[in-house]
């Protein structure tokens, strides 16, 4: 399998923003997976997560309050730095 495809199937099915309710849990979700991808360090993961999340705040508002959380965390910040220079002597899963 595909790497990329791991991740996209542990985050498609939660995204969802037909109705208030379910924007709210999706964008819950999704911030969720993001800070368990920080906390892993798994870069590709958080990344994607962000994507999402972004992808929903243009659609709903209920995601923008997680993406701005996203966007500004320091685990996320601190990964993609490492990721982008590999200046790092962490290992950054992919």
């Amino acid at each position: 399998m595909n790497a990329s495809n791991k991740y996209k199937w542990e985050l498609i099915p939660y995204f969802n923003h037909k109705n208030v309710e379910w924007s709210s849990l999706s964008a819950k979700h999704l911030y969720g997976k993001f800070l368990n991808y920080t906390d892993e360090e798994d870069f590709v993961g958080a990344d994607l997560a962000k994507k999402m999340l972004e992808r929903g705040k243009n659609k709903s508002v209920k995601f923008k309050g997680y993406y701005n959380q996203a966007c500004a965390n320091e685990n996320f910040l601190s990964l993609e730095d490492c990721f982008y220079d590999n200046s790092c002597e962490k290992t950054i899963k992919n």
